[in-house]
Formats: C-alpha cells, sequence, structure tokens
C-alpha cells in the first residue's frame, strides 16, 4: 500500500499564489546588491546596450557607489529610439571614442564590480537580455535568469499586498516612484544612471514597507511558520 503524500494542499486564488510565490524569491534586505539600467539601440533581439548605469545598496541603503558607461552602437538607431533615450549614433564617436580603452574591458570591469551580488533591474527580462546580447557579442559568458530580481515583480507583489489594482499590470518606474513620493524630474528618465538611482531608491523604499509594515511582518511570520505556505502544494483556482 503507497503512502499518501504528506504535503497538504490548500485551495488558494491566482493572485494570492503569485503574491507568495513571488514573496518568497524577495532577497532578504541585509546584503549587498547592484541595481541595474541600460538604455538600448532599440527593442528587437538584434538590438543592444549603448548606456549602462548601476547604483550599489547595502543593507537596504544607497551607498553612493556607482557604475556607468556608454557604449558605441553597432547598429544605426532609428529617430524614435533616439527620442526616447536622447542618445543619438554619433554621441559615441564625439564625446566617449578617445575616452574608454574599449567596450569590451569596460564590460569585464562592471562585472568584476559586480562580483557575487544579485542585480535589480526595473522590467529586469528586458536589461537582462539586451546585456546579455552585449555580453554575447564580446565572446563574454552571459548571465544567468537567477542573478537577476525584478524591481517592478517585487513591487507589484509587495504593494499588490496593500493595494490590489497594481498586481495585474505594467508598473513603470515613475508609476513606482510617485506611489513612495520620490521626488524626480520626469525629463530624466531613460537616462541610465538616473534611471538605475530612482530604482535603487524605490528598491530601498520596499524594504522599509516590508520591514516596517505591520501586515508585511505577519505575512512574513505566517509564511515562515506555516508549512502549507513554507513549502506550499497549491490547486489554484
Amino acid at each position: 500500500m503507497s503512502k499518501r503524500s504528506s504535503s497538504k494542499q490548500i485551495i488558494i486564488n491566482n493572485e494570492e499564489a503569485n503574491i507568495i510565490r513571488h514573496f518568497h524569491k524577495i532577497p532578504p534586505r541585509a546584503g549587498r546588491y547592484i541595481v541595474l539600467d541600460t538604455e538600448t539601440t532599440g527593442l528587437n533581439l538584434n538590438d543592444h546596450v549603448v548606456e549602462l548605469g548601476a547604483h550599489e545598496i547595502i543593507n537596504g541603503r544607497l551607498t553612493g557607489a556607482q557604475f556607468h558607461i556608454y557604449i558605441r552602437p553597432r547598429i544605426k538607431m532609428s529617430d524614435e529610439v533616439i527620442g526616447i533615450h536622447g542618445i543619438t549614433n554619433e554621441f559615441y564617436d564625439d564625446y566617449y571614442k578617445d575616452i574608454y580603452s574599449n567596450d569590451k574591458q569596460n564590460l569585464i570591469n562592471f562585472l568584476k564590480w559586480v562580483g557575487n551580488s544579485l542585480i535589480f533591474a526595473h522590467n529586469a527580462d528586458f536589461d537582462l537580455s539586451a546585456l546579455n546580447v552585449e555580453l554575447k557579442n564580446w565572446g563574454i559568458n552571459e548571465l544567468p535568469l537567477k542573478k537577476f530580481r525584478c524591481s517592478m515583480k517585487m513591487f507589484k507583489v509587495v504593494v499588490g499586498r496593500i493595494e490590489h489594482n497594481f498586481y495585474d499590470k505594467y508598473v513603470s518606474l515613475e508609476k513606482c516612484c510617485e506611489y513612495f513620493g520620490l521626488k524626480s524630474n520626469n525629463s530624466c528618465y531613460h537616462n541610465a544612471s538616473f534611471d538605475a538611482f530612482m530604482t535603487a531608491r524605490m528598491v530601498c523604499k520596499l524594504y522599509e514597507l516590508i520591514d516596517n509594515d505591520i501586515r508585511f511582518r505577519n505575512f512574513k511570520q505566517e509564511i515562515k511558520y506555516n508549512p502549507i505556505l513554507k513549502n506550499y502544494n497549491f490547486n489554484v483556482v
């Protein structure tokens, strides 16, 4: 006679299951994280990075340490793309061709700076894909998905726990920052260093909310000590 599985099942709706699933993936506040943003030559699979900006967070606070580079465009950018980030096809040659040693070394230096730290990015799938296109072009090992955490998903999981209208939609970086009352100049968005900075500020606010709001303390305790939620086997409805 076969033994019945010891894992219990609970009936839970899709939204709550996703919140718990993604809440498990949020790394602890204590630690070093890099917050990244990229600007690219476009949105297609062959498009690549033309600007990379990143800021360092340690234990939920910005340290002031940052990394920033431009990369020479290898394909012609459209007027529409240039209108988004303001980087022209001639920008690199006009200002940076004699500044950097070479683009490959800059990327190697960036990866050394990141080290073993996890990387946050807003809509991280896009930045990971664009960055890996760039790394592959230079013969550098691509980064795995597990290296990244998405600040937009984190926002939707954390704030969506309080205000459910946020959960099932794309939430721009501007909207996330507005929610926390973070001051910014809207004309500065789509600059990689500025966007990474604002993303880092928003991530720090999310950690503050998780640590200080009684609703999240209770939720974390419930997940930690309830064996059904800690090792869930959900029937999703």
